[in-house]
């Protein structure tokens, strides 16, 4: 096991229960944007705006390589569940009250004084930024007509640029189809999974994958969804609960899933039989995962025993396969807080800032540098 690294910690003022960068940079090039979600606040949940600049050289001994601030606040009703970024002006959330909610995040307008020079528009920059009340609302998930059921996870279709649609799943095994602009146009799996979802992958335009509590990872058609095309679980775990999913960007049929004892597993959705690979790097629940966007093979996750993994699924990670049965892969880094051992719920990477953030139960934003 290898030693754990430490985290940079920095207060942020509730349980975070998801971190998000914006997927572009319109804005300014100069700094990175991203935002986190709060979960167990009661009615004081909120989504924070921040932005990310690197310090000067000099002074890199002395801090971190990067500072955040906080340059935009809104209040969200309920918990946040899961958060996506359409370009950098759209944030989405999945809410504890089992409702998809569509944030605008835009620049604020200033006055003429404060747009007189560079250094009065660096001063302000902190005002220059907003979330406006949420635009659109679904109300998606529920169990009976007055009681919700929390909207989960959700995913985007791929390749589609206008009217985009989603895919939502909740605690009420529901897989919710809807365009993100068009309250009508809905089409609703009931018994997608009677024991509760999860988390929801759109790996290809006519293919969603959906993950939940009964272990199985279920695939749908989207020519002909009403039904599951195929079911395939952990034949050595099969009533490891799954927590998350992601696809790998570049090899759509590759699917990891991290489970409630710890596993990340890798799939190939054009064999099912068993999984691919398989490793053991953390105690307890997975929460969230990540392919490395330039480092093949290379996946980070983020876990309730309070740290963050990165394996190496390569071919020539040394006991990766031993006669022919899956062997846990190298655990190449173990980073975490030595004064925190509570959950990191979530975890995202910006390649061309090299930064990793994560948000935990600690009320703590923590990032870390990494190639």
């Amino acid at each position: 096991m290898p030693d754990l690294e430490s985290l940079y910690a920095q207060h942020a003022y509730g349980k975070l229960s998801k971190v998000r960068f914006a997927s572009q940079q319109t804005y300014d090039s100069r700094i990175t944007l991203f935002a986190t979600g709060t979960w167990d606040e009661k009615e004081n949940n909120d989504l924070t705006l921040w932005k990310s600049e690197e310090t000067p050289i000099g002074l890199r001994n002395l801090v971190p390589s990067y500072e955040n601030k906080i340059i935009a606040k809104t209040a969200h009703k309920g918990d946040v569940r899961d958060m996506q970024f359409i370009g950098d002006s759209l944030l989405l959330t999945s809410s504890s009250k089992g409702c998809i909610h569509v944030f605008n995040c835009i620049k604020s307008e200033r006055d003429e004084a404060e747009r007189e020079t560079d250094f009065d528009i660096e001063m302000h920059v902190e005002d220059a930024y907003k979330i406006e009340d949420p635009i659109i609302t679904h109300n998606l998930h529920s169990f009976s007509e007055n009681k919700s059921a929390a909207a989960t996870g959700m995913a985007i279709k791929p390749f589609s640029t206008q009217d985009l649609e989603i895919a939502s799943v909740g605690e009420d095994g529901k897989l919710v189809l809807f365009k993100v602009t068009d309250q009508n146009h809905r089409q609703i799996i009931d018994d997608a999974d009677a024991s509760g979802l999860r988390a929801v992958s759109w790996p290809l335009s006519d293919q969603i994958i959906t993950a939940g509590s009964s272990g199985q990872l279920r695939l749908f058609d989207c020519r002909n969804s009403n039904k599951p095309c195929a079911k395939f679980y952990d034949p050595a775990h099969p009533r490891d609960s799954l927590n998350c999913l992601k696809v790998n960007s570049s090899q759509a049929h590759q699917i990891v899933s991290g489970s409630s004892q710890g596993f990340v597993t890798i799939w190939d959705t054009r064999n099912l039989s068993k999984p691919e690979k398989q490793t053991h790097p953390h105690k307890n629940n997975v929460y969230e995962l990540i392919f490395h966007p330039y480092r093949a093979g290379i996946l980070l996750s983020c876990s309730e025993d309070g740290t963050i993994g990165i394996m190496d699924f390569n071919p020539h990670a040394e006991n990766l396969r031993h006669h022919g049965t899956l062997r846990d892969s190298i655990l190449i880094r173990k980073l975490g807080s030595g004064f925190n051992n509570l959950a990191i719920n979530s975890i995202d990477y910006n390649p061309v800032a090299r930064l990793l953030i994560g948000g935990n139960d600690n009320q703590n934003l923590l990032s870390k540098e990494l190639e």
